[in-house]
């Protein structure tokens, strides 16, 4: 018989870990996007560079990822 109660206990442990584990990691993408919203004038405008910057550095790590596979 299988024990759910474990089961269910690491499930919900693990989806609440990678939650907070992805935040973590997209953390200056997220505080870009409020700070935009929010803020207005000259310090919205550098955190909506803030944001466009870091789109380009990721799209840019994301084609290099899959470039350095060998074939």
């Amino acid at each position: 018989m299988a024990n759910t109660l474990r089961g269910a206990w690491n499930a919900t442990t693990g989806y609440i870990g990678g939650f907070f584990s992805g935040v973590g990691r997209h953390i200056v993408p997220v505080a870009a996007s409020v700070a935009a919203i929010l803020l207005g004038g000259k310090k919205g405008m550098i955190a909506a560079g803030t944001l466009g910057l870091w789109g380009i550095g990721s799209s840019i790590r994301h084609v290099f990822s899959h470039t350095s596979n060998k074939i």
